[in-house]
This record gives structure tokens, C-alpha cells and sequence, in this order.
């Protein structure tokens, strides 16, 4: 159904609470926290951000860092 919207030219917004599936959906993806957008990119950089991955994921390593994507 999304790629058939996709193709039309169409765009969607997806609110969602599993990260992991609208990021697989979504060309791109923003991440909210306290009102503020914390992350914005594509959505492929998103799932490799560490931050992102721990926080909103549930995986990763390392400590928590205070990276933020912004761009692309």
C-alpha cells in the first residue's frame, strides 16, 4: 500500500511507536522528544545513530552519547 501511495507522488505522514517498522517504511524520520525534534535523516542513517539505537531501539553499544543527526 505505501509504495503503490509512493509512487503516486504521494507523501504520508507515520506516527508510530515502533521505531524500528516506520523507519523501514519511511524515506525519512524524525525523532521527538520533549517537543523538540532531538533527530532528523534519512531514515537509514537513523537506525545506525548509537544514540538512537539505545534510546528508541533497544540495541547498541557503548555508552550513551549526546549525538544528534541533523540533514541529508
Amino acid at each position: 500500500m505505501f509504495q503503490a501511495l509512493r509512487s503516486d507522488g504521494r507523501a504520508i505522514l507515520l506516527v508510530e511507536q515502533n521505531a524500528l517498522l516506520a523507519l523501514s517504511i519511511a524515506d525519512r524520520g524524525y525523532v521527538l522528544g520533549g517537543g523538540r525534534i532531538l533527530a532528523a535523516a534519512r531514515s537509514g542513517e537513523l537506525i545506525e545513530t548509537e544514540r538512537l539505537k539505545q534510546s528508541y531501539l533497544g540495541y547498541g553499544s557503548g555508552p550513551k552519547q549526546e549525538e544528534t543527526v541533523h540533514g541529508a
